[in-house]
C-alpha cells in the first residue's frame, strides 16, 4: 500500500517501447517470489521483472 499512498514519488522506467516498470512492480514481484520459493522450495519461477530461477 505504501507505493500507492505515494504515488507522486514512485520511481518509473521505460524497459522498451509502451513497457513501463515501476519500483513497485519489482518490489512486488520479489515478494511473490520469496513467498513461492518458500511454499515450493524445489519449484523454479519465472516471472517478468527478475531473472528465473531453476528448479531441482
Amino acid at each position: 500500500m505504501r507505493f500507492f499512498r505515494d504515488l507522486d514519488t514512485l520511481t518509473i522506467e521505460s524497459k522498451g517501447h509502451q513497457d513501463m516498470v515501476s519500483e513497485a512492480d519489482r518490489e512486488v514481484e520479489l515478494f511473490v517470489r520469496r513467498e513461492l520459493a518458500a511454499a515450493y522450495p524445489d519449484d523454479g519461477i519465472v516471472g517478468e521483472e527478475h531473472a528465473p530461477t531453476a528448479g531441482l
